[in-house]
C-alpha cells in the first residue's frame, strides 16, 4: 500500500507516542477490547478528538486489516481487539480564519523586518494555497497572459535514504486531484510575482528559494522564517494555514471555492476585494465573495 511521506511522517508520530508507550508491553495475542477502552479512555483527556480517532483507526488498521502485512493477515490474532469500542463524540471545529486586519499586519510586519515570507503571505492571503503547493511554484508555472497560477504540484515529506535524516521533502504531486487547478490572480498580485520574477537568477527557478535557488524547507518555514514574523506582529497563535481560511475570491474563474481551494472543507470565508497597498473590503457570504 503507497501513503504519502506526510502520512508516514504522522503515522510514525502515532506509534511512537501513543500506541508503543500503552500496548508495547503486552503482546498482540493479549489485547482485548476493555485494554483498546481504557487506552481511548487515558488518550481522549491528552489529545484533540481527530488525533484519538486517527489514533484509533490507524490500531484498527495495524491489527485486523485484511490487507497489508496487520497482525490479522500474519495469523497473530483471530478476532479484532478494536471491535466495540466506544470513541467520543465528533465536535466539529468552528473555522475562525484570520481576521483582514490580521492579515495586513503579517504582510506589513514582514515587509518591516524585509523577510522572505512577505511576499509568501501575501500571495497566500489571496490564494488559499497550501504550503507545500506554495513552496514547490516555479516562475513557470505563472500563466501571465491568462493571470492565473497554475497549481500542478506540492512538497510533501518522504523517508530520506541519506542515514543522516528520517525524513527529506521532495517535489510530488499535489494532495488529490483536486488540488489540480488553476488559479485566478489580481493585478496586485501579478504585480508582486512581477517583480520576484525580475528579481530572480533564472525564469525556471523557485518563486520563493533559498540563496542556492533551492526550495524552503517547509519545516524551516514555519519555525524560523514564519515563527519570526508572527511573534514580531504579536500573532503568534495564527498558523500559517489558517490563512487559507481567509483567501479572497473575487476573480475566480469559478464560483466553486471548494475547486479554488482544492478540495478544502470550510464553513465559511472571508474575501479580500481591493487589493494591497489599499487596505481592503471585505464581503462575507457562506464562502463565496459577491462583487
Amino acid at each position: 500500500m503507497s501513503i504519502r511521506g506526510s502520512t508516514s511522517s504522522a503515522y510514525a508520530s502515532i506509534i511512537g507516542k501513543h500506541l508503543i508507550p500503552f500496548f508495547g508491553p503486552m503482546k498482540l495475542q493479549q489485547i482485548r477490547l476493555e485494554h483498546v477502552q481504557s487506552f481511548v479512555a487515558q488518550l481522549t483527556k491528552d489529545v484533540s478528538t481527530k488525533t484519538l480517532l486517527n489514533t484509533v483507526t490507524l490500531l484498527r488498521v495495524m491489527l485486523f486489516s485484511p490487507k497489508g502485512s496487520s497482525a490479522r493477515k500474519q495469523g497473530y490474532i483471530h478476532s479484532n481487539p478494536v471491535e466495540g469500542v466506544e470513541l467520543p463524540s465528533i465536535e466539529h471545529e468552528q473555522v475562525a480564519p484570520p481576521t483582514v486586519d490580521q492579515v495586513w499586519k503579517l504582510i506589513d510586519t514582514a515587509a518591516k523586518v524585509n523577510s522572505l515570507g512577505h511576499g509568501i503571505i501575501y500571495l497566500d492571503g489571496f490564494t488559499g494555497l497550501r504550503r507545500g503547493e506554495i513552496l514547490a511554484l516555479r516562475f513557470e508555472d505563472i500563466d501571465w497572459f491568462q493571470k492565473e497560477l497554475v497549481v500542478n504540484k506540492a512538497l510533501s515529506k518522504c523517508k530520506a535514504t541519506d542515514g543522516v535524516h528520517k525524513w527529506l521533502w521532495k517535489i510530488g504531486p499535489p494532495k488529490s486531484k483536486r488540488s489540480l487547478r488553476r488559479i485566478g490572480l489580481s493585478d496586485h498580485v501579478i504585480q508582486l510575482l512581477s517583480r520576484l520574477k525580475h528579481a530572480a537568477n533564472r525564469s525556471d527557478e523557485f518563486i520563493f528559494c533559498d540563496k542556492q535557488g533551492n526550495f524552503i524547507d517547509p519545516d524551516f518555514f514555519d519555525d524560523h522564517i514564519f515563527q519570526a514574523i508572527k511573534k514580531a506582529a504579536g500573532l503568534e497563535t495564527v498558523r500559517f494555514h489558517d490563512l487559507r481560511h481567509h483567501a479572497d475570491f473575487p476573480i475566480m474563474p469559478t464560483t466553486d471555492w471548494r475547486q479554488r481551494l482544492g478540495g478544502a472543507r470550510v464553513v465559511s470565508r472571508v474575501g479580500i476585494i481591493k487589493g494591497f497597498p489599499e487596505r481592503p473590503t471585505v464581503c462575507q457570504q457562506g464562502g463565496i465573495v459577491l462583487v
